[in-house]
């Protein structure tokens, strides 16, 4: 997926996620995965779909998982592709709280 050359609210944050993957040291394969899949729920699905920042969008990974990216994908997603983009959710969010953009509650809600 490639990103829309429009600015996005949402770029702050995938930078910011793209650091904290590079702080922790993950393989290549890990952090452009999970850099991939964050890249596609923040510009392809937030920006487009919903208009919300990836704050607020916490409440749309539901969602995002479900109707969304089952309906709009060419071919279901194999389940280590689900797996992925649940654990890249995890990771992303994660990031946010860690950095103060999201509160507490909210990230415990979406696990």
């Amino acid at each position: 997926m490639t990103k829309s050359p429009i600015s996005s609210p949402n770029d702050r944050y995938h930078r910011l996620f793209l650091r904290s993957l590079d702080e922790e040291g993950l393989s290549d394969k890990t952090r452009n995965a999970h850099g991939s899949n964050i890249e596609h729920f923040l510009f392809g699905y937030l920006d487009r779909e919903t208009g919300m920042g990836a704050p607020e969008g916490i409440e749309m990974v539901p969602d995002f998982l479900g109707d969304y990216w089952l309906d709009t994908d060419y071919d279901l997603p194999s389940i280590s592709a689900y797996k992925s983009m649940i654990s890249s959710l995890k990771t992303f969010y994660k990031c946010l709280l860690d950095n103060g953009e999201i509160e507490r509650e909210l990230y415990r809600d979406m696990l």
